[in-house]
């Protein structure tokens, strides 16, 4: 669980840095895993 939180954390900073290296369709991931929704 706490895997993806920093998953999701890394991944918006990433995108939050330079944008391109986290594509949009990364975001749309949390209906995969729920847990990760809140912080999405």
């Amino acid at each position: 669980m706490a895997f993806f939180d920093a998953l999701h954390a890394a991944e918006r900073f990433a995108s939050k840095d330079s944008g391109q290296m986290v594509p949009p369709k990364r975001r749309t991931s949390p209906r995969n895993h729920g847990l990760a929704s809140p912080i999405a």
